[in-house]
């Protein structure tokens, strides 16, 4: 396992690791992980490099340490065959799923995938990473950010909006576009053919042998 600077660091370092260690359920390695992925934005904005290289390295053992687990976890298997509670209804499976962790399906996939590593392999991907860490905080910021706007939107949109969006709306200057048709009017329908306007055109009006 990389060593890290000593100080500050190698101490968070250990209490990272250590709190791994202990973790028994997939919501605690998750809580981990995502203190790692913030750590990693607040360690770029301080230009601190140690910083980024710890947790970036406590990022990938929490997420092989989750899928660990994820392999190990039943899956929810929806209403229970054969059991029903008040009123007919089924009885739920009450194991969490991915969305009730907060996991997507690319994540839990790409974990299980690091957990079936063998050591070598992984400590090897783990160096590489630690190398390449500043270059890839781009990813880590664009999860932030992606997960403070959902935030945001599903805070605002709960209650169709806010007062604050409408009065800044307004002050923004925003004119909803009104468009008009351009189409001619349509023409109403004739009662019947004999209101209908009689071709002038000798060749379309004739089609008997007299009229040759």
């Amino acid at each position: 396992m990389t060593k890290p600077a000593q100080g500050t660091s190698l101490a968070r370092y250990d209490a990272a690791c250590k709190a791994l260690a202990e973790a028994k359920r997939v919501d605690e390695v998750k809580n981990i992980r995502d203190k790692a992925v913030a750590m990693a934005v607040y360690a770029k904005q301080a230009k601190d490099r140690t910083l980024i290289e710890d947790a970036t390295e406590i990022r990938m053992r929490a997420e092989r340490r989750a899928g660990e687990l994820l392999a190990e976890m039943d899956k929810n298997q929806g209403a229970v065959p054969g059991k029903t509670g008040r009123k007919g209804k089924p009885v739920l499976d009450s194991t969490p799923r991915l969305a009730d962790l907060n996991i997507t399906k690319t994540q839990s996939s790409r974990w299980q995938r690091f957990a079936a590593l063998d050591t070598e392999t992984f400590e090897s991907r783990v160096m590489a990473a630690r190398k390449r860490a500043l270059s890839g905080l781009d990813n880590v910021h664009r999860e932030v950010k992606q997960r403070v706007e959902r935030a945001a939107y599903e805070s605002r949109t709960k209650e169709g909006g806010t007062v604050d969006d409408l009065h800044a709306l307004a002050a923004s200057g925003f004119k909803a576009s009104v468009f008009y048709s351009t189409f001619p009017p349509a023409t109403p329908p004739t009662a019947g053919r004999e209101n209908s306007a009689a071709p002038t055109d000798t060749t379309t009006r004739c089609r008997s042998r007299s009229c040759w």
